[in-house]
This record gives structure tokens, sequence and C-alpha cells, in this order.
């Protein structure tokens, strides 16, 4: 039976709202099924809740299965018959009223208390601070904070007089942000600081996932940055693939002469010193200089289906296995997104779909672990969009309609799409428009080259001759 914690463990419940009763619906509920508690029990059991009320009913719990065994979960009446003393009666009459949430829901649940938990124990830390400040001084309210939560106050805070801008502007060696690697792009975004999010659009076999490819790249070999891949259209292993023949491109191994391009790898028709050069330069070579940095998730890796709570789930996952954290995510693309979630019945359920999605990144990408993180969202332009482009003189489109909607557009940083017609695929360029920026001004039409053969999009390469830099041969069409 409960002992004098429950009074503590009953104001908690209050302070936390009946939210909190519903963690436990599914473990109490006689409704339902032994495996769908045990389920939801282990869901419960390695979230990060940190109020005490929560830790003690999960604690006691556990104590019930390490006496009923391994192999056996305690019934519904067992659990009942446990917990029933009068100061704990009026939680367990609160779950009898209670429809238990599907695994799924249980999951985003989890989320919501979890972040109201964070919202409650962050304030009761900040309130004793405050309160230590006025009685011991700054000094000690500092090392209270530092004592009591992740956040290491290594200096003293500094005010906004005592901060110098040109020590970070003169520093030219630190980067503000991703980059696009497209010049024209960088000169008017200036960068991606963490928080940002960017919606990429473009019709079907645009070049989306390349650019999105390109872009991680460039960020993960030249800049560093770790990111993670979630395609919803193609396999990890093509991915993965197609990053590894883009870096056989380097102009690091221009002097190699050599073409490795996707058609000969889909057909498996490389030469024996083609597959050599591949083997024993390109793979090791880009393991060493960004292949670390980019992890590329696909929709195998999902079981139960790619929601939001199971796509933030996985993120902060590959966020404590990367060495560094992730500081860019990209999802391929949003519309598919939106409808793995199951309740996209019309066209005007896609749009609102949409419009949470991106909304919910874009949350996500100010707030991630107590810090931020750059959102890429790639959309799929719809064909009556694209007819209305095509027959345009110059294949512009409507910011509205490149966004998908209005929220969506309210809630993105930069917006741009990308046009590869007819005309464009004979010339190997791609038109490239910024269409919302809000740190510069927007344009249209940026001629880009476009190699997809070798998954390249970007600047064109002036610099390297065609004798020898195998992309410079494409250009010239030798």
């Amino acid at each position: 039976m409960l002992n004098n914690q429950s009074k503590d463990i009953q104001t908690q419940f209050a302070l936390s709202n009946e939210l909190a009763s519903s963690l436990f619906a599914p473990i109490f509920h006689p409704s339902v099924s032994d495996p769908t508690r045990r389920q939801c029990f282990s869901i419960l059991s390695q979230s990060q809740i940190q109020l005490g009320a929560y830790q003690f009913l999960v604690d006691q719990i556990n104590l019930m299965i390490a006496s009923y065994g391994a192999s056996d979960f305690p019934t519904t009446s067992y659990l009942l018959g446990h917990f029933n003393s009068t100061d704990f009666s009026a939680f367990l009459q609160l779950l009898s009223t209670l429809t238990p949430p599907s695994v799924e829901e249980y999951q985003a649940l989890i989320q919501r208390v979890f972040d109201q938990s964070e919202n409650y124990r962050i304030a009761a830390l900040l309130s004793e601070a405050r309160l230590k400040s006025i009685t011991e001084g700054r000094n000690s309210a500092i090392e209270f904070i530092s004592a009591n939560s992740k956040i290491q106050l290594k200096t003293r805070p500094i005010s906004a007089a005592e901060y110098n801008p040109l020590d970070v502007y003169n520093d030219r060696s630190k980067a503000i942000g991703p980059m696009f690697y497209i010049d024209k792009f960088d000169m008017e975004v200036g960068g991606l600081p963490p928080g940002r999010q960017v919606i990429i659009a473009a019709y079907s076999s645009h070049l989306k996932t390349t650019f999105a490819i390109n872009m991680l790249y460039n960020n993960a070999v030249y800049l560093g940055y770790a990111s993670s891949f979630y395609s919803l259209e193609m396999s990890s292993m093509e991915i993965y693939e197609l990053l590894y023949i883009l870096h056989a491109q380097h102009p690091k191994f221009a002097k190699n002469n050599v073409s490795i391009d996707r058609q000969k790898w889909r057909t498996r028709s490389l030469s024996q010193y083609e597959l050599d050069f591949f083997t024993k330069e390109v793979i090791p070579d880009f393991r060493s200089s960004g292949g670390s940095k980019i992890y590329v998730r696909d929709l195998l890796d999902f079981d139960d289906g790619f929601s939001f709570a199971s796509f933030k789930s996985d993120l902060m996952a590959l966020d404590d296995l990367s060495p560094q954290g992730i500081q860019m995510f990209c999802v391929d693309y949003i519309q598919l997104a939106a409808r793995s979630s199951g309740s996209v019945q019309s066209t005007g359920s896609l749009i609102q779909a949409v419009s949470n999605w991106v909304q919910d990144t874009k949350k996500l990408a100010q707030s991630f672990k107590r810090k931020r993180i750059v959102s890429v969202i790639l959309s799929q332009i719809s064909r009556d969009a694209y007819e209305s482009a095509k027959s345009d003189k110059d294949h512009t489109y409507d910011i509205t309609v490149a966004s998908g909607s209005s929220d969506v557009e309210k809630s993105a940083d930069v917006i741009a799409s990308i046009w590869y017609g007819k005309t464009e695929r004979e010339q190997s360029i791609a038109l490239m428009s910024l269409l919302k920026c809000r740190q510069g001004a927007t344009f249209s039409n940026e001629r880009v080259l476009a190699l997809p053969s070798i998954n390249y999009i970007g600047n064109f390469r002036q610099e390297v001759s065609v004798s020898d830099d195998f992309i410079a041969s494409l250009i010239s069409g030798s």
C-alpha cells in the first residue's frame, strides 16, 4: 500500500492536471489487453519525465513485476488493490473515466506530459534561483542552477551592453550556419542560424532530392555540420549510394580522370580500374571527411508509420548518437509525411496536415533539446501549379503555391523553388528562385549547373579545366 508519500503524489498530479492521469490509463484500465499494457508501461518507463509522482508509481510497478517474474505483468485488479488507499482513491476514480489511448497516441501523450513536466520543473527551479539571488546573491543563484540542471554556466552571464558583435563578425573562421552552397543564395540568406526553417519546393523529378543531398553533403564535408535525412520515397541505401557517387566528383579526385555516374552504378558496369578507385579512394575518404556526419532514415526504420511523434523520437535518438549532435534535418518530402498520418482524406485535409507538419517542425527546430536546429523541408508542387508555371515564360511559382498554404508561408524563414524543364535538361541547368527570405532580397530564375547523372546541382565549376575534371568534360559534352 501507499505510504505517506501519497499526499505529495496527489499534490503533484493536481499541479500537472488530468493529462498526467492519462499516462496510467492504459496500464490500470481493465479494457486494455495485457500486451498493450506491458508495451505502454515500457514506453512510460523509458520516458524522461522528472516529476516524483510519476517516478514513484513507475518504481512501485517495477517492484511488482520483479516479484511476479520477468514474463508476467501485474493484473489490473492487483494494481487497483495495491494502490487503493484513501489518499489515492480520487486518482483511481479519474482513471476509470478515461478512454485509454492507442499506442501511437500514447507516445505523443508521453511527449506532451514530458514537455509539461519540464516546464513545471524549470519554473520551480527558476523560482528557487530567484529567491537565492535575493537572499544570497547572484553567484549563489548561478551555482544553484548549474548544480540542479543540465545548464552549466561556465562564465557569468553578460548583458547586451557588454557583448561585442564585431568579435564574431571579424572571425570569418566561424560559419554562420549551414549554407546552400549556391553563391546567389548564400549572398542573400547569409547562412542558416539554428532555428531557421527552409522550404524547397519543386515538381516531381525536378531535383528536390538531388538539391537536398548536395546541401547536406557540402555542409558535412566542408563545414562539418551533422545532419539527418528522412527519405520517405527512396531507401536509405539508395541515398547513401548517391552520396558516395557525388563524393567521387570531388575536385581532389580530378587527377584520377575517372568517371563514375549513376548509370554505371545501377548497371554494375564500372571497369575494374573505376571499381578499385571507388573502393580504395572514394569510400575511405568520404567516411573520414564527412560521411560520418550524415544519417539517413527511411520508412523501414519506423514500424508504426512516420508520425510526427515517431520522427521526433528518432531525431532525438540520432542527436544522442552523433558525437556533435544533429545540427540540421531534412524531410523528403512533406506531403508524404502528412499522408503517413492516416488522416488525409481530401485535398483540404492534406493541406491542413502539411500545415501542421511544417508548423510542428518549425517549433521543433526552435526548441530542440533546449537548443536550436535547422529544418529543411522538401515540398512537391501540385500538377496544376506546375502546368501554370510551365505556360509562363519565366516558369516562376507564386509563393503561396510553392509553400502549399498561407500557414506554411508564414512559418518558413526561407522558401526556394526549383524549375527543371525540357529546355533546362538539354542545357544541363536548373532555374532556382528565392521566393521568401527574412534576411535578404528575393530573386527569380538563378541559373545553376544541374547534372543529375552524378547527383550534382550547384555553382558552375568554371575554375576547373576540361582536361582534368569529369564535371568539366560533362559540361563541354565531350
